[in-house]
């Protein structure tokens, strides 16, 4: 096993807030931690009606994991997008959905993309 340091933690924190930020995902209460979990290098727990959740860096990191700045980079980076698409992943997993609260949400998605992505361009 690889084992991830309080200094890994920190890249990983301090890119996840950097995304939230970035994408304002400012209506979530977001906990970020560093623990022990199965089979990943980082997840995404969310309760969309609350609007809370947890980004979480894997302690303990398979030995084919290569532990680096850009690997924490990204894992924070996938998190966070794990988070932005939340309320869409939801409606998805609901037969009681409705195409107007689905179209609603993709919009949604498309004016934050425009105002994060298309205006910096």
């Amino acid at each position: 096993m690889n084992k991830t340091t309080k200094e890994h933690f920190a890249i990983f924190r301090k890119e996840c807030l950097k995304w939230i930020e970035v994408f304002g995902l400012k209506g979530w209460d977001v906990t970020i931690k560093h623990k022990k979990m199965e089979d990943c290098r980082a997840a995404c727990t969310s309760h969309v009606v609350n609007r809370w959740a947890e980004l979480k860096l894997n302690i303990d990191w398979n030995k084919e994991w290569e532990i680096s700045k850009d690997r924490l980079k990204k894992d924070a980076f996938h998190e966070v997008m794990e988070l932005f698409l939340a309320v869409i992943s939801n409606l998805a997993e609901y037969r009681y959905t409705t195409a107007s609260e689905i179209e609603e949400e993709i919009h949604a998605i498309i004016r934050t993309l425009e105002n994060v992505v298309f205006e910096k361009k």
